[in-house]
């Protein structure tokens, strides 16, 4: 199944499901890289942000989200940046290269729920 395929209607869910209202989605160019810095209210804030940006996002996410059985898998065919507390470098520098490529990359500064 192609890819935007499965994310569209991924996203068409969330949104019909948490009739989320989109305002401002001019903002976010239609290329060219763009970093978000969001929020982190809920487990699924993730799915907010995908659901209001018109292209794919790339979030950073510890990397231990991606050992649990059912989150890893999704988190890897979405392009989710691990990160860790040893190689935290490794991953920014990943992020770095994903907005060179004209990517949009979403860092929760957080790093937990707040």
């Amino acid at each position: 199944m192609p890819d935007r395929y499965l994310r569209r209607v991924i996203l068409f869910l969330a949104r019909f499901l948490y009739r989320i209202r989109i305002r401002g989605s001019g903002r976010i160019p239609d290329h060219g890289g763009v970093l978000v810095i969001a929020n982190h209210v809920s487990y699924i804030d993730a799915l907010f942000v995908s659901a209001a940006c018109s292209r794919p996002v790339r979030f950073l996410v510890y990397e231990s989200f991606f050992r649990k059985p059912l989150v890893g898998p999704i988190l890897r065919y979405f392009g989710a940046i691990p990160v860790t507390s040893t190689r935290a470098k490794q991953a920014l520098k990943v992020a770095a290269e994903s907005l060179k490529a004209g990517e949009v990359v979403c860092i929760f500064p957080e790093g937990q729920l707040s």
